[in-house]
């Protein structure tokens, strides 16, 4: 059993898949109530003992009394107790019910609590700005099938909206920025693999769904007299998403397309081929997951013609990466030493820092595509279709 895989290619095949990948407070006023009036206070004589007279006679309890009635009229301070009560009546943050307070009760007047002073309650520390994504496009005019929708749109039942089909496109160039310390060579074997045609990541347009989204396909393909189709065995992952306006990563303004949120991504690496003794060639795969945010938009080459371009980042779990291996000649790489020396994040939220992020950025041209255009359910453009490694796969050296 022979095995026709170089390191470089290798490491290309294996990266590549990978890219296919309010502010506000609120015051209330004090209590709410003003003070009720003295008048309430219990009738004099009916007083308790010289206790209970003592508990009422502080009317600096009652806060600002304002309205309040005249504590002589409590009978003897003595034994004037209810009459003291009637200064307890008012709940200390309600201004009191009592009546003014006597010269010697010690109690400055001017420091008793405003009833109308603003205060600000405990509470929640206001949410931070969120900004929203850009707006939606809207559907454009009706129309017919055939009619011309402008630029980059087609009739879809009946409506004119924005439509790359028929045209599907393949990765040409791509600039990785993360994992930092291992970018630069990620983008060396990208390059290579995608300029020796070793690599075909195909960006296929479908169609649009009832909640007017539509789906972008992206897989693996294969190359035969310049002319493309998908790995039908490997996934072909659907995505479905939004057009809008506004700024897209670049810093351009124009519309772009995207899936909202962080989505998973089943990737299968290419782990090299092997030749079978009656001379049948076998390729072999591994398989792991990432998870990203990926947004898509459509640009002009320098002939007018329309290109793609894409924005893909996330992060790969330190468990998925160690678990690739891709064996060739006796030799084994795995991801996991290409990426020693970039530093591990909690890009999951869970606390653990045990992620590496991705960012990815790529330029798509149009290609010939002879594939079967995809079914009105996507059952063709299949996002995890069964392992299809051979057993000889297995044994590979």
């Amino acid at each position: 059993m022979r095995v026709f895989v170089s390191p470089l290619l290798t490491a290309a095949l294996a990266f590549a898949a990978f890219g296919c990948d309010d502010d506000s407070s609120s015051k209330t006023p004090l209590g709410g109530q003003d003070a009720a009036p003295g008048n309430m206070d219990a009738a004099p004589g009916a007083g308790g003992n010289q206790g209970q007279g003592g508990m009422g006679g502080t009317p600096g309890q009652g806060g600002d009394p304002g309205q309040g009635g005249d504590p002589g009229q409590g009978g003897d301070p003595g034994q004037g107790g209810m009459g003291g009560q009637g200064g307890m009546g008012g709940d200390p943050g309600q201004g009191g019910m009592g009546g003014t307070p006597a010269d010697d009760a010690g109690v400055d007047p001017d420091s008793g609590v405003d009833p109308d002073m603003d205060v600000t309650p405990d509470a929640e520390p206001p949410l931070p700005d969120m900004e929203p994504p850009p707006p939606a496009v809207d559907a454009g005019m009706m129309c017919m099938e055939g009619d011309d929708c402008g630029a980059m749109r087609r009739c879809v039942e009946g409506v004119c909206r924005i439509d790359l089909r028929p045209q599907v496109f393949r990765m040409a160039t791509a600039s990785v920025t993360q994992p930092e310390q291992a970018a630069p060579s990620l983008q060396v074997a990208l390059s290579a693999a995608a300029a020796t045609n070793q690599l075909n990541l195909l960006i296929e347009p479908g169609g649009y769904d009832a909640d007017a989204q539509q789906r972008f396909y992206v897989g693996n393909g294969r190359s035969e007299n310049e002319a493309y189709t998908y790995i039908h065995t490997l996934p072909i992952q659907n995505f479905d998403g939004v057009w809008r306006e506004g700024e897209r990563p670049d810093g351009t303004e124009g519309i772009l397309w995207t899936k909202e949120g962080q989505t998973d991504f089943l990737l299968n690496v290419p782990a090299g081929r092997v030749t079978l003794e009656d001379g049948t060639e076998v390729s072999c795969s591994t398989r792991f997951t990432a998870t990203v945010n990926i947004t898509i938009w459509p640009d002009l080459d320098e002939n007018g013609g329309t290109i793609l371009r894409a924005d893909v980042d996330g992060y790969t779990r330190q468990n998925d990466v160690e678990q690739v291996e891709v064996r060739f000649n006796g030799q084994t790489i795995r991801f996991a030493d290409l990426l020693m020396n970039d530093v591990l994040v909690d890009a999951d939220g869970d606390g653990d820092p045990s992620e590496y992020r991705f960012a990815l950025s790529l330029e798509a041209l149009p290609i010939v595509f002879v594939d079967n255009p995809p079914a009105g359910d996507g059952s063709n453009r299949e996002p995890n279709p069964p392992d299809a490694n051979p057993a000889e796969c297995d044994n590979l050296d």
